[in-house]
């Protein structure tokens, strides 16, 4: 028996909701689990990214660090976040209805 996530990948703040229900292995890289929302959602990849997960309705950049998964970039500023090639999904969403923006 091969495990899944069921995932809802959901835009924030639209009404009606505009969202994807996919199934996804735990044990996904962060990096492809990226690839993967981009075709579920039909979009070309064309703007930065970053995980990060939330304390009940926190936004992406108020996030502490700690809490966040990108690429490693040269220029960044502030505190640096996880790299994330270095984790899978089932690193950073570990319990039924945890979220992760």
């Amino acid at each position: 028996m091969t495990l899944a996530y069921q995932l809802r990948i959901e835009l924030r703040d639209f009404k009606p909701a505009i969202y994807r229900d996919v199934l996804v292995d735990p044990a996904t890289p962060l990096p492809k689990f990226h690839k993967l929302i981009q075709a579920a959602m039909g979009w070309e990849d064309v703007h930065m990214h970053g995980f990060a997960v939330p304390i009940k309705s926190e936004r992406y950049y108020r996030v502490q660090a700690n809490r966040r998964f990108e690429k490693p970039y040269a220029d960044s500023w502030g505190e640096p976040s996880n790299n994330e090639s270095r984790f899978k999904l089932q690193d950073v969403m570990a319990a039924p209805k945890d979220k992760l923006l």
